[in-house]
């Protein structure tokens, strides 16, 4: 019985999760291809995508204070349901100041559904029924991971099959990803937990407004979250170049939409493998030295599409992706949970995707753009490669000499 009760509160976050990245799947593959087929150039495409990054830069850490200030779930109620509008929207004019406008509204509401819906499950497993890394299901632990799977199965699979749907007409990808952020919506009403602790509860009336407003300057503070955020920053513009011209680069090569599908869909299964050790390697030390190797691995990945020539070539290199996007990302997102202080939970979420994703994708798509229209796409991931190998193998060992100055402080 008891069992059934964890049974139905984990169900609605699985869920989530499913229907959200099933969503991001068909929208994130395939737009640019949608923008280059109506008639965009590269540099337009790159444009559109960095003018779309800068709207995030804004929009994330607002809505992030918002939800924090007035609930994780009412917010994240509102930006899924303005990701869904403007999807509904794209498709009914091409000319390019239509698709810009367009653009900004979207960005304004969803890139920040994701750290939004992180703060809102690890808030759920610290303080709800199930209790963060607490006993679950059948005995066993129940963490992130656990739960993030199911987006990553989800896009794995969806990335799959919509290739084949989206065959000869692009535009449909816009009403099937309106109709999945939908059902994403209906299953947030759904979702109990990730409240206050009767702890939180007691102590927040013995707080004074300026203890309960607490500034997100503090965040800033904090040199652990300070590194974080810099090496979220460093990866993040590598991929967001990647992932918003790997598509392109694929065409280019002769793929058609199935098998660009499928590029995403190997890119989305070996996140599994990760994801399921990921929390076994999470402790003080060993994350930040695999983050270290993925710099590495990162650099590989990157001289592998450059050096490719063909499409063969890019499925091995798609098979990186679980160790180059999920171990920043995983190790990030629990690092900021973890150093963050409790009435800034979701800022300290969006503020970091601000960095993986908005300041990043609009350095990476802008200047990617750019680049890519003056060398071609294939000349800036060699130049990827080269940043890879560089900073990324770097970064994480400034992670590593804060962190040691900190337990040194508190010895």
């Amino acid at each position: 019985m008891q069992n059934d009760k964890k049974t139905a509160h984990l169900a609605p976050y699985m869920l989530f999760y499913t229907l959200y990245f099933m969503a991001l799947a068909v929208a994130s593959s395939f737009i640019n291809i949608y923008f280059s087929e109506i008639g965009f150039s590269i540099r337009q495409i790159g444009t559109l995508a960095a003018i779309g990054s800068a709207v995030s830069v804004a929009a994330q850490p607002l809505w992030g204070l918002l939800s924090d200030r007035t609930g994780h779930k009412r917010i994240l109620i509102i930006v899924i349901a303005g990701a869904t509008v403007a999807n509904v929207l794209y498709p009914l004019r091409r000319d390019y100041f239509y698709v810009l406008i367009i653009v900004l509204f979207a960005s304004l509401f969803f890139s920040s559904i994701e750290p939004l819906s992180n703060a809102f499950t690890l808030r759920f497993l610290a303080t709800g029924p199930l209790h963060r890394f607490g006993r679950s299901l059948k005995g066993r632990k129940i963490n992130f991971s656990f739960i993030r799977m199911a987006g990553t199965l989800s896009y794995a699979l969806m990335a799959a099959l919509v290739g084949q749907i989206l065959t000869g007409n692009l535009s449909r990808m816009f009403f099937i990803t309106a109709f999945l952020l939908t059902l994403t919506l209906i299953s947030v009403l759904t979702m109990k937990g990730g409240g206050k602790t009767e702890k939180e509860k007691s102590a927040e009336k013995t707080k004074t407004a300026k203890t309960k407003k607490a500034s997100p300057l503090l965040l800033f503070k904090n040199k652990m979250l300070l590194c974080v955020f810099l090496a979220s920053f460093v990866f993040g513009v590598i991929l967001s170049f990647h992932y918003s011209f790997i598509g392109i680069r694929l065409t280019q090569m002769g793929a058609n939409e199935s098998q660009v599908g499928l590029a995403m869909s190997l890119a989305a299964i070996s996140e599994i493998p990760v994801l399921i050790l990921m929390h076994k390697l999470f402790d003080d030390k060993k994350p930040v030295h695999i983050l270290m190797f993925t710099g590495l691995v990162m650099g590989i990945r990157m001289l592998m599409i450059f050096a490719g020539s063909s499409v063969g070539a890019v499925y091995i290199s798609q098979l990186l992706n679980g160790f180059t996007f999920m171990v920043p990302f995983y190790i990030s997102v629990l690092y900021v949970d973890r150093y963050s202080p409790a009435e800034l939970k979701a800022t300290a979420q969006s503020v970091c995707a601000l960095f993986r994703g908005g300041a990043a994708a609009l350095l990476g798509n802008f200047f990617g753009g750019i680049l890519a229209d003056a060398i071609g796409i294939r000349g800036v991931y060699l130049l990827l490669s080269l940043i890879s190998f560089s900073l990324c193998l770097l970064l994480p060992g400034l992670i590593l000499m804060v962190h040691g100055l900190r337990k040194k402080k508190t010895a």
